[in-house]
């Protein structure tokens, strides 16, 4: 997986959606430069951050959290992948991003915000672009959480 040190090649990393004031050239030009993938962990990273940065959240919720969802993702790639012309990868991690938004906003309890950010992250991979087999693989991923 692409890891954040990978977007700050020239040491200007394209700021957490949340941080940014304003478009211009630069920043169109810093999200361009990037692949699909290099994107979609940027997204689930910043994401992450949110999580790592909100008070409602014991410690061990947060690492629970971040440590599912990393592995979901993972899990989940391939889908993603396969998809992509209809959804790229990117999107799937955009959705979470801002799920993570709302439901931190809105004070969702642990298990309110894990249903969320799971449908979230998978949402798009479900909307009708999955094969019976990959529905499977999911299905029985989650029973398992």
């Amino acid at each position: 997986m692409t890891t954040k040190d990978s977007l700050n090649n020239d040491g200007n990393d394209i700021p957490a959606e949340h941080n940014i004031t304003k478009i211009d050239d630069w920043l169109i030009e810093r999200i361009i430069s990037h692949s699909d993938e290099e994107l979609a962990c940027k997204n689930l990273e910043d994401a992450l951050n949110l999580i790592e940065g909100d008070t409602s959240l014991s410690e061990e919720e947060k690492e629970e959290l971040k440590t599912f969802l990393r592995d979901l993702y993972k899990k989940a790639m391939p889908y993603f992948t396969k998809r992509a012309e209809a959804n790229p990868a990117y999107h799937h991690t955009q959705v979470l991003y801002n799920m993570v938004r709302l439901a931190l906003g809105e004070k969702c309890n642990y298990k309110e915000l894990r249903n969320l950010l799971i449908l979230a992250l998978l949402y798009p991979t479900v909307r009708g672009n999955v094969t019976q087999e990959s529905f499977l693989c999911i299905d029985t991923y989650l029973k398992t959480i």
